[in-house]
This record gives structure tokens, C-alpha cells and sequence, in this order.
């Protein structure tokens, strides 16, 4: 038979590996045993095996029983293996998702800190040249509100910066490689 699917080891104790075990490792009634391997993934996992009180002859319904028993553990191994390989990846992917969660969520804060400091200074700063341009006279008036039409021109610019760091118009336009590129030249 193949070495992989049989291994017909005869008298036990003839054998250095079983000569040297004593007690309960090796029981004294155990004369021949037949070994079949449980190959997996190109390695051997272990072995079934089947003893025997007296020196025998293994039989084909024997051998055919332990051969069918050694695929399935050595399937139901490779299956064990294989799930806790996709749980260790699921562990990954959600340690992954949880961390892009929290940058997520501290861009969110900075973003949100860039629009009350820098937007929410000029609206509020426009806003009081809006009411004072009200109480003053027309000539004032006139200067006053090109003072506020220079503020709305800073803001304007200050939300297309924003905007562009948010999302580069380029990203949408070039791709991410060139955008990179220009982005450290």
C-alpha cells in the first residue's frame, strides 16, 4: 500500500519507537497494529490506528474501515484548520474597520473644529460689520459693506480650501497614483 494511506507496523514491540514505551503508553496486550496516516495539506497530522491481542493479518474491511475514518478526520482537520484561519481574518478585518472607524471620527472632530474656528470667526466677524454697516451713514455704509464683501471673497476661499482638503478635485480627475505624485513634488 502506499505510504501515505498504510502503515502495517506488525510486532509492536520489535519496533524502537514502541520497545521503548512502558505502562500505559504501550499496553502489554497490544501485539500488531496497523497505522494509517492523517494526511492534510501535504502533511501528516497523525494517525488512526488499530491494535491488535494477537499476532494478525489486518483485513481489507479493517483497513478500508480505518482508511475512511483517517480521510474524514484529516478533512474535518483541514476544515478546523481553515475555520480558525477565516476567524483570525475576521478578527483582522474588524480590528481594521474599528480603527478606519476611529479616524474616521477624529477627521470628523478636526474638520468640525476647522469649520466652528475658521468659518464660524468670519460669519460671526461679517455679521457685526453687517449690523454696524445699518447704524452708520450711507457714505460709511458704502465702505462698510465692501469691507463685508471682502470678508464673504475670504470665506469663499477658505471653504473651497476645506472643500479641496476633504477631497481633492485631482483624486476625481487623474486617480489617486498622480494626485500622489503631484501632491509630493
Amino acid at each position: 500500500a502506499d505510504q501515505r494511506e498504510l502503515l502495517d507496523v506488525g510486532r509492536l514491540r520489535d519496533l524502537p519507537p514502541f520497545s521503548m514505551m512502558e505502562g500505559a503508553a504501550l499496553r502489554s496486550e497490544w501485539q500488531d497494529g496497523l497505522f494509517i496516516p492523517l494526511w492534510a495539506e501535504d502533511r501528516m497530522q497523525g494517525a488512526f490506528a488499530l491494535f491488535s491481542r494477537t499476532p494478525t493479518v489486518f483485513g481489507e474491511d479493517q483497513v478500508g474501515l480505518l482508511k475512511a475514518l483517517a480521510k474524514d478526520a484529516a478533512i474535518a482537520m483541514r476544515n478546523a484548520r481553515l475555520f480558525a484561519q477565516v476567524h483570525a481574518m475576521g478578527e483582522r478585518v474588524r480590528a481594521f474597520s474599528w480603527r478606519m472607524v476611529q479616524m474616521q471620527e477624529a477627521e470628523r472632530r478636526r474638520m468640525a473644529r476647522e469649520l466652528r474656528n475658521e468659518v464660524g470667526q468670519v460669519l460671526s466677524g461679517l455679521r457685526l460689520i453687517l449690523q454696524m454697516s445699518r447704524r452708520l451713514p450711507a457714505d460709511a455704509a458704502a465702505a462698510s459693506l465692501a469691507s463685508a464683501q471682502a470678508v464673504v471673497d475670504e470665506l469663499i476661499t477658505r471653504v473651497r480650501e476645506l472643500s479641496q482638503n476633504l477631497r481633492p478635485a485631482m483624486l476625481d480627475d487623474l486617480g489617486l497614483l498622480p494626485s500622489l505624485l503631484w501632491y509630493f513634488e
